[in-house]
């Protein structure tokens, strides 16, 4: 949407669909429009501060503290997020820049809420991925085991008993499923499936996994890695952040 200041102290403001505005060199050309901004959009995100199972006591205070705990949330993820409340239908949302709206969902879901729908947040599907067999994805072809994850690199982690390391088939032309059942009503179900694209990257083989059926919810971004072939096995480092190591054994 774009954003409308209808005086100089912007007193009146409104948000409107970019759908009914022309574009931003035709607004300034006949309606004289000043201070634009052609590459700033912005999008609305609702929130709701209920919970599912529990019913909302006081709306107006429940409303006030998760526009307060969000927006702090927020900030420190370097978003700029502006609260907007619509007195008439007691609406309140966030104007959030659309190029950081994936920065945004990223915080909100590193700290447990909920975000939807996916479709317009999420990284979507590349309408074709090269199915090709290549040197690369041969060397990635197998069935492979998790045996260890470190979060972050370096730390103990967790290693996996044999019986209960989660699998992935690999074909070489990229197809792949994984397996990862997990033990316990507190281990998620975290099977995947799809198709897994290599490049090669200044000597560096990076793998993106484009996962077009998942147990879990999706991700901000399709997962990436920094591949690097050991002895009987491989480790992933998670890309761009090298937060996460993996280690693969085939």
């Amino acid at each position: 949407c774009s954003i409308v200041q209808d005086s100089p102290n912007g007193s009146l403001t409104a948000w409107i669909s970019r759908t009914h505005l022309p574009k931003a060199l035709k607004l300034m050309e006949r309606e004289g429009v000043q201070e634009i901004d052609p590459g700033l959009s912005w999008r609305v995100a609702r929130f709701a501060p209920q919970s599912l199972l529990q019913p909302m006591i006081n709306k107006a205070t429940s409303s006030s503290a998760t526009a307060a705990t969000l927006s702090t949330l927020l900030n420190q993820a370097n978003v700029r997020a502006n609260f907007c409340s619509s007195f008439d239908d007691g609406m309140d949302f966030f104007l959030l820049p659309e190029a950081e709206i994936r920065a945004a969902a990223a915080a909100l879901l590193r700290h447990g809420h909920s975000v939807s729908p996916a479709v317009r947040i999420c990284e979507a599907l590349p309408k074709k991925v090269s199915s090709a067999s290549t040197a690369l994805t041969q060397k990635l072809a197998g069935v492979w085991s998790l045996v260890k994850k470190e979060d972050p690199p370096g730390s103990l982690g967790k290693e996996y008993a044999a019986r209960s390391r989660p699998l992935r088939f690999q074909a070489s032309c990229g197809l792949f499923v994984e397996i990862s059942i997990g033990e316990g009503a507190e281990t998620l179900e975290g099977s995947c499936a799809g198709r897994c694209q290599a490049t090669d990257k200044d000597g560096y083989v990076h793998v993106t996994h484009f996962r077009s059926v998942d147990f879990q919810p999706p991700s901000i971004e399709f997962p990436k890695q920094e591949v690097v072939m050991v002895k009987n096995g491989l480790e992933e480092t998670s890309l761009p952040a090298r937060s996460v190591l993996q280690r693969w054994q085939r």
